[in-house]
């Protein structure tokens, strides 16, 4: 049995679920002709760059994958030279993905996949500085995983989006609730664009929010990137909803 602090990532089969189906509606509804470049969090066995190479082992290029963590990079490390036998080439970094520079002009889906919530950080910051360097700009997609947070308790994740639910008009706790499990990351988000100004410069699309249940219950989210105006009420209430073990049921 490996050590502790050489344990691999391994995910349980709802979450590469709904990555798969946020994938393929990426693909089949927003995607540009021709390759894109790949940046994520691939954790230690590069299971999403994997999938992405058997779906069109030529459809994305420029493949980057961060690991923070020392002994997770080095597996990371690992995979890497195991699936580039297979012709898949992947630039694993140690290091933060929020630090990502970008040095190519082509579009970039970025797949960012938190261990935790996408609220109650600085993530609101993270995602500005990438936005107003440019480093996220027109033409690219984002897929985001939060931890939904309720561990935090429901009174304090609540009364620290009171602002947003109250512009949204929902009403009730129950209805609070669950306006926040379908739109928290789109809430994080809206709160970059206006840190820097940017509402008005960047059209932000919510193309899907598909909930799931690993260890803990996730979400994860799309969003596409344009040149607009992104307005607050149509980025949460356009965004479709999944749930992988309920379907489209809505409760």
């Amino acid at each position: 049995m490996a050590p502790q602090n050489r344990k691999r990532l391994n995910y349980g089969p709802a979450k590469y679920a709904a990555f798969h189906l946020l994938l393929c509606r990426w693909m089949r509804h927003y995607a540009q002709r021709g390759q894109f470049h790949y940046v994520t969090l691939g954790g230690t066995e590069l299971r999403d760059i994997q999938s992405i190479h058997y779906v069109d082992d030529k459809c994305a290029a420029g493949i980057v994958s961060f690991e923070s963590k020392k002994n997770e990079y080095e597996l990371a490390c690992g995979t890497r030279d195991r699936v580039h036998a297979i012709g898949l080439t992947v630039d694993v970094r140690h290091g933060d993905i929020f630090t990502f520079e970008r040095i190519a002009d082509g579009p970039h889906l970025f797949f960012i996949d938190l261990k935790g919530s996408c609220v109650l950080s600085d993530y609101h910051e993270k995602f500005a500085d990438l936005m107003s360097a440019n480093h996220i700009r027109a033409g690219d997609a984002l897929l985001i995983t939060s931890h939904l947070g309720a561990r935090r308790g429901w009174v304090k994740l609540l009364n620290e989006y009171t602002d947003e639910l109250d512009t949204l008009q929902v009403v009730g706790h129950e209805q609070r609730k669950l306006c926040f499990r379908r739109s928290h990351t789109s809430f994080t988000l809206f709160r970059a664009l206006h840190r820097i100004r940017y509402q008005d410069a960047i059209e932000l699309r919510c193309f899907g929010c598909i909930e799931y249940r690993d260890k803990s219950p996730m979400s994860i989210f799309g969003y596409t990137v344009a040149e607009g105006t992104t307005r607050f009420s149509n980025l949460v209430n356009e965004a479709p909803y999944f749930h992988v073990r309920r379907g489209l049921h809505t409760p």
